[in-house]
């Protein structure tokens, strides 16, 4: 998150109340653009950051919820299991 306000809003922090439906969609699109970093990835910062706004939230510090729109899509993937060699 650091590295996204910095380079693209030239800034070091921002306050809750300042994210909206824009931030959070131009944040995904920063974090897409990163090396190696696969959807699911991406989804689970943006789950990490929709935590702390929730909070804020449902302890009436935010007026409205910035993550109303926004769905998280996750990519399933199929695990193998593990066997043994003798």
């Amino acid at each position: 998150m650091f590295l996204f306000l910095k380079q693209e809003h030239r800034i070091t922090d921002i306050f809750l109340c300042e994210f909206n439906y824009k931030f959070i969609i131009d944040f995904e699109r920063f974090l897409r653009h990163q090396k190696d970093m696969g959807n699911n990835t991406v989804m689970k910062h943006i789950e990490r950051i929709r935590k702390m706004v929730t909070l804020a939230y449902n302890m009436e510090s935010l007026d409205k919820d910035p993550f109303v729109k926004f769905e998280a899509k996750y990519e399933k993937e199929e695990r193998c299991f593990l066997q043994w060699r003798n």
